[in-house]
């Protein structure tokens, strides 16, 4: 599987200019609560201006953090001050975890095309009931002791880009990525389209979409 990485100056590079304007289906794989992804993402979604734009992220999850975000990230600071908890790099992830992904908050805000949450709802309602429960004091006192590397994941892309790593599949994974694959598909016929999701899930995704789609890396 070829995969394109690009940098925030890909639209001055004439080669990377030219590779992208022959394809029709983007699947972007980018790292989740990464704050430097998010100029990148926006720079491509403008340069594409594709004419729909899917998210991994399930209708369920939207509807359900649209009413939750702001009551849990009000939580999550009052028990900050409440316990005298400093913000160390474990609770930030874990606040960013809290609030709607920036891949769909962007991809909505720009407002130049349709944005689809394509993910399945049932393992949603599952993983946003265990984050609730898991908003109290003690759990947050337990991430203040756990050490949190945010540039680890980058390392991971790094030597999954060489061939040296591959992330791990489960079933569950290939459920979604094949679910996920049979929406863009359909909603492919408008074109160009750009998938948005993490990049763990680029080699699943476009076994199923290979013979129309290129993969791109955020960096």
């Amino acid at each position: 599987m070829a995969i394109l990485k690009i940098n925030a100056n890909f639209d001055s590079d004439s080669k990377v200019r030219q590779f992208i304007s022959q394809k029709e289906i983007f699947v972007l794989g980018t790292i989740h609560r990464l704050p430097e992804n998010q100029e990148i993402l926006k720079k491509f979604l403008l340069f594409i201006k594709p004419a729909v734009i899917t998210v991994e992220i399930s209708p369920y999850s939207v509807s359900l953090r649209r009413k939750k975000e702001k009551i849990w990230l009000k939580t999550f600071l009052e028990i900050l001050a409440k316990e005298k908890l400093s913000l160390t790099p474990a609770l930030e992830n874990f606040r960013r975890i809290l609030e709607m992904p920036y891949e769909y908050k962007i991809a909505r805000e720009l407002n130049i095309a349709p944005v689809v949450p394509v993910d399945l709802n049932a393992p949603a309602r599952k993983y946003l009931k265990e984050l609730e429960q898991a908003l109290t004091p003690e759990n947050l006192k337990k991430l203040t002791t756990m050490p949190f590397n945010p540039q680890r994941e980058k390392g991971l892309v790094y030597l999954f880009l060489k061939g040296l790593y591959q992330p791990p599949v489960n079933p569950y994974d290939k459920l979604r990525e094949t679910y996920m694959a049979k929406k863009i598909k359909t909603l492919a016929k408008r074109k160009p389209l750009v998938h948005i999701g993490g990049w763990r899930h680029l080699a699943g995704l476009t076994s199923h979409l290979k013979e129309v789609s290129t993969a791109i890396v955020l960096p």
